[in-house]
């Protein structure tokens, strides 16, 4: 709460109205931070309806990691800054009115957040360009990758093989076998 308190307090109310759509094409730590805002709306309206209250504090730890990640200070970065710190002030609302209703006059100024509407998850950025694969060596975990969704496999095996830290415990040899479960995990067999 404290980390969320300091966050909040170096907030502006540049975000009030921000237009989320221009930031298709931008740079990939913003598009990170707003990705991490949509997730956190759907995962945490998900698991307030299933009373997973442990599991909201873990997404409010994603989502504050990833406002904290933002390391710009333009005004492009203060702007999505104070739009993710708007966010967060109505979803950790019902777990800390308190806490919440400071940081609502922080970064709104008007009203109260508990008569805030509850913020719907747009869709279109809860899907990732690219996710990180892990890859195995004898089923160890050895490295991870960060290749684009849903590659095909043999994309996915070519990169796997070109990694150095795969190609240092291959030593020289080739792969008895490639074992690829698309989009999650790619298990090199020696």
């Amino acid at each position: 709460m404290q980390r969320i308190f300091r966050l909040a307090s170096s907030a502006d109310k540049s975000g009030a109205e921000l237009d989320i759509t221009r930031f298709s094409g931008a740079e990939d730590n913003h598009k990170t931070l707003i990705r991490a805002v949509h997730k956190a709306i759907d995962d945490i309206t998900t698991d307030i309806e299933r009373f997973a209250f442990n599991r909201c504090v873990a997404h409010f730890h994603v989502l504050v990691g990833a406002i904290t990640d933002l390391k710009d200070n333009d005004s492009t970065a203060q702007q999505l800054k104070s739009y993710a710190m708007r966010h967060l002030a109505i979803l950790i609302s019902p777990f800390s009115p308190h806490i919440a209703e400071e940081i609502w006059a922080q970064v709104c100024g008007n009203g109260l957040v508990c008569d805030a509407p509850w913020p719907e998850a747009d869709t279109g950025w809860l899907v990732a360009d690219t996710i990180e694969i892990e890859v195995q060596i004898n089923g160890k975990l050895r490295t991870k990758l960060n290749l684009p969704a849903g590659c095909d496999r043999q994309l996915a095996e070519d990169k796997a093989l070109q990694d150095e830290t795969v190609i240092r415990y291959l030593e020289g040899k080739s792969p008895k076998r490639v074992i690829i479960v698309p989009d999650r995990i790619i298990n090199v067999v020696i």
